[in-house]
C-alpha cells in the first residue's frame, strides 16, 4: 500500500499503502482530456483512470505483461471497480511522498466495492509497474469478502502486511508482482504507439462520465 522511499530503494521508487490516508479522492474529476484520449477504449471497466497518461499506461500493461492482465482480471472477477488518480501520495506523519498508493477508504455500490488508487509517476514504464504494485493491494482488499469499510481495511494489512515505515505497511505479494512485471516490461520494451490524445472533433460533443 505504501513504501517508503528507502525501502523502494531496492527496486527504485517509492509506493505502497498508506495507513491513514487522505479520503480526498473520493471527489477527483476526470481530465477532460480523457474523452479524446486514443488509449481509453483499451482500458476495461473495472478501470478508472482519471487523465490519458494513466489509460496509456494500462493499455500498455495489458499489452507487455501477462501478470499485469491477469490483475485487471481479477479486479473484474472479484467485482471491483478501481479509480485511478494522477498524483503522488504524502505520508503526513513522515512528510515523506509515494509514487503510488490505496486509499483504504471503500465505497459500496450494489455488488461492487469502489477503491481509489494514487499513481504519481510519469515517466517510462514507472506508471505501469507502480500500478501493478496498487493493483495487488486492491486485490487483496477485494480478495476478502468481509472487508467493506475503512477500518476493515486497515485491519486487514495489520494481518497481512510488514510496516516499513511510520503510516505505511507493505505486502510481499505487492513487491513480487511489480518485480514480475518489470521482468515482463523489459522482455518486450515498449513499441511506438500512436499519439495518446486524437485529435479533437469538429463539433463539440457532450461530455460522458467515465
Amino acid at each position: 500500500m505504501g513504501r517508503t522511499t528507502a525501502r523502494r530503494a531496492i527496486i527504485g521508487v517509492a509506493v505502497g499503502v498508506v495507513v491513514a490516508m487522505s479520503r480526498g479522492t473520493a471527489g477527483a474529476q476526470a481530465d477532460p482530456a480523457l474523452e479524446r484520449c486514443a488509449a481509453r477504449s483499451a482500458v476495461p471497466a473495472q478501470l478508472r483512470p482519471l487523465d490519458c497518461g494513466l489509460a496509456t499506461a494500462i493499455a500498455a500493461g495489458l499489452e507487455r505483461s501477462a501478470t499485469f492482465r491477469q490483475e485487471v482480471e481479477r479486479v473484474g472477477t472479484l467485482n471491483g471497480i478501481v479509480f485511478i488518480q494522477p498524483r503522488p501520495s504524502v505520508n503526513f506523519r513522515t512528510n515523506r511522498t509515494l509514487d503510488g498508493a490505496l486509499s483504504h477508504s471503500v465505497t459500496v455500490a450494489g455488488a461492487h466495492r469502489v477503491l481509489r488508487l494514487l499513481v504519481g509517476v510519469k515517466q517510462g514504464d514507472a506508471p505501469i509497474f507502480v500500478l501493478a504494485h496498487e493493483l495487488q493491494h486492491a486485490i487483496e482488499v477485494l480478495g476478502a469478502a468481509d472487508v467493506s469499510t475503512e477500518d476493515a481495511v486497515d485491519q486487514l494489512f495489520e494481518r497481512i502486511g510488514v510496516h516499513t515505515g511510520a503510516g505505511v505497511v507493505e505486502t510481499q505479494a505487492a513487491v513480487d508482482t511489480e518485480r514480475a512485471v518489470r521482468r515482463e516490461l523489459l522482455q518486450r520494451p515498449a513499441s511506438k504507439v500512436p499519439a495518446a490524445v486524437s485529435p479533437a472533433p469538429t463539433s463539440p460533443s457532450r461530455s460522458r462520465p467515465l
